[in-house]
């Protein structure tokens, strides 16, 4: 049997007992157990053989049932944060509680987290987009051969996946031989097959778009359409753990990365860390942004005057960092995007 003694303590239970049993005179005690004569008469005037708790006996920080399910209930309803919390007890239920003891009874009822109390949105799984990205790849992978298959006998055609027909169709009336039309409709057969599956992926993910409050508000930034808003709601991680906007654009390595010394700031290129699939997104959805841009009519707008004074890749990624940021506001404050605002 374990016994559970203070660190100081000079007797065990047992020796406690027969000091309270024994009637001979305290020094006569004391001598036979190589204790105090203090000792004895402590052990004589107590209660029990067990060693008294050292906390105090009376904590004023101590709520009473109803008090601790007012506090309880007050947190789960508001969402207070402990400090807030605190006032409302003080000023309303208990002017004497304390800090620590309301955050033990937070703790006792399982409602210390505040970010475990916030509703969690459903998050679609991003399953389907690595699915998606090697199709894509794919697709291109079987254009790029029908390309180099019908370019040998003289027959070409635009870029882009959208003039593929055109070039079948172009290769089903030459004059090929034998040896050439077997390879090409294989070719066509595996580039009809491969753009199914990524049409039906896309129908998949364009429902879970719709589905989704967030991917929905993502969608009204110019550059994110239902691939890369239900991607971001999918991947990223509470945007509340993010202090600022540029720390969500730092975790996609989309922020320059600085090159410092001697008091001198040499920012570099960007850090390319983080979510890589991501950052890409973010990118095409900026390229599908400036191009249409730079046909337009010249004006006034932040990405006009940033045409003027940098590429269009370099532009992109700018775009790209900002896009980042109006998605980390738009997640946390739980609004839609307004053009004005953020021009």
């Amino acid at each position: 049997m374990l016994i559970s003694l203070h660190t100081q303590a000079s007797t065990t239970p047992k020796i406690r007992a027969a000091i309270r049993a024994s009637t001979e005179p305290a020094w006569k005690v004391a001598e036979r157990y190589g204790i105090s004569e203090q000792t004895v008469w402590k052990w004589r005037n107590r209660d029990s053989v067990q060693d008294r708790s050292h906390r105090p006996h009376r904590l004023h920080s101590t709520l009473t049932p109803a008090q601790e399910a007012v506090a309880v209930s007050l947190r789960k309803t508001l969402l207070l944060p402990l400090d807030d919390l605190l006032a409302v007890v003080r000023e309303f239920l208990n002017p004497n509680v304390s800090r620590s003891g309301l955050d033990r009874c937070l703790r006792r009822y399982g409602v210390s987290s505040l970010r475990a109390l916030k509703p969690v949105a459903p998050r679609p799984a991003h399953k389907p987009f690595k699915a998606y990205e090697f199709l894509v790849r794919q697709l291109t992978q079987v254009t790029n051969a029908v390309r180099a298959h019908l370019a040998e006998f003289g027959i070409v055609a635009a870029k882009g996946v959208h003039n593929v027909g055109r070039l079948l169709e172009a290769g089903e009336r030459a004059d090929l031989p034998a040896s050439a039309r077997q390879p090409l409709r294989l070719l066509a057969d595996q580039f009809f097959q491969t753009k199914e599956k990524i049409d039906e992926l896309t129908r998949e993910i364009r429902r879970e778009a719709e589905a989704s409050p967030s991917a929905r508000r993502l969608r009204t930034i110019p550059g994110i359409g239902p691939i890369t808003a239900t991607a971001l709601v999918a991947t990223l991680p509470d945007v509340t753990g993010f202090r600022s906007s540029r720390d969500l654009s730092a975790w996609l390595g989309l922020t320059p990365k600085p090159h410092s010394s001697g008091g001198k700031e040499r920012m570099g290129r960007i850090s390319k860390m983080g979510n890589r699939y991501l950052r890409r997104l973010l990118y095409l959805g900026a390229i599908g942004v400036i191009t249409p841009r730079r046909r337009g009519q010249p004006g006034e707008d932040w990405l006009w005057r940033l045409l003027q004074r940098k590429t269009a890749r370099q532009a992109a990624i700018a775009l790209a960092n900002r896009m980042a940021r109006i998605v980390w506001a738009l997640l946390k404050n739980g609004t839609d995007y307004e053009a004005a605002r953020a021009a």
